[in-house]
């Protein structure tokens, strides 16, 4: 790899090509594609395989064969903690890991694991449980 070396103060400054294969590998990480890689599924056995189907609405998911779409409770992961600093729900995981990437929760340093399979309850009884394991939640006001 080479670098142009900055004469002012003695730094390497990457090239214009270092600059624009890096700026071609952030635009791939905004993709749906790169978002359904990436996400870690963490759902019972008897609740997978986990199958996305598009329709007039957006992109629907089911579980194991089901007819109905589900929604879906995640966890945000600090990638080098590993603790839990966002519980949500969606009914599109691969979107919402895109718009928390737009919006650079965690400065784009996590994962997204989908833990539950459910609506507020079950996002509700996981905030509570996160609480309770006193991690520093960004979605829950007075708690970081």
């Amino acid at each position: 790899m080479r670098h142009k070396f900055d004469q002012e103060n003695g730094d390497t400054v990457p090239t214009w090509a270092e600059e624009l294969a890096s700026i071609k590998q952030e635009k791939g990480k905004r993709t749906r594609k790169f978002a359904e890689n990436i996400i870690e599924w963490e759902l019972s056995p008897d609740l997978l395989p986990v199958r996305s189907r598009p329709s007039r609405m957006g992109v629907l998911w089911y579980v194991n064969g089901s007819a109905t779409p589900k929604s879906f409770v995640y966890v945000l992961k600090d990638r080098y903690t590993n603790a839990i600093r966002y519980v949500g729900l969606t009914d599109d995981p691969p979107r919402r890991h895109m718009e928390h990437r737009r919006k650079n929760v965690l400065y784009k340093q996590f994962t997204m694991v989908v833990v539950a399979v459910g609506g507020p309850v079950e996002e509700s009884e996981w905030i509570d449980r996160c609480l309770a394991e006193d991690c520093a939640l960004l979605n829950v006001v007075g708690n970081q």
